[in-house]
């Protein structure tokens, strides 16, 4: 699939081959994919694609592809957003929307109340890894954005 916007996150996060052994043939791989994108369309077509894609990988053996887990991205209540926005903006910090596909709390919350989420910087851009890093002074600032919105929002 093209993807110019560079949107599509996918991931192969658990890989098990046995026996294991650096000269033998694989009895058995298995593996899980993970991908992400904001729009539900988009990921039930890259869905679509991933048993045919494995079996014309495959000539002399089994093929086996089981959905284990499906999850529609979701679209956070503006209100919220545009509090959390407007905190930052009252501490002269910056602040821009961006679709995320991490599981965070905040996507199951979302089903049975109003939910937003806030990030903060990582260093050089990477979350969700062993090398993620923000700084102390961001860390602090993003909860002083989480104050000032629940303030505003226990005013309301």
């Amino acid at each position: 699939m093209n993807d110019p916007s560079d949107t599509v996150r996918f991931t192969v996060g658990r890989m098990e081959v046995i026996p294991n052994s650096p000269n033998s043939v694989a009895e058995r791989v298995r593996f899980t994919i993970d991908f992400r994108h904001p729009e539900g369309s988009v990921l039930s077509d890259l869905g679509n694609k991933i048993e045919p894609t494995c079996r014309r990988a495959v000539t002399c053996c089994e093929v086996e592809v089981r959905e284990v887990f499906h999850r529609q991205p979701c679209c956070f209540d503006p209100r919220i957003l545009g509090v959390i926005e407007a905190a930052a903006t009252k501490l002269s910090l910056p602040a821009i929307r961006m679709p995320s596909g991490a599981f965070h709390d905040a996507l199951f919350m979302n089903e049975v109340c109003p939910a937003g989420m806030i990030f903060v910087p990582c260093e050089k851009g990477i979350s969700h890894n062993p090398a993620e890093y923000a700084s102390p002074d961001d860390l602090a600032a993003g909860a002083r954005v989480l104050a000032l919105a629940l303030l505003d929002l226990a005013n309301k």
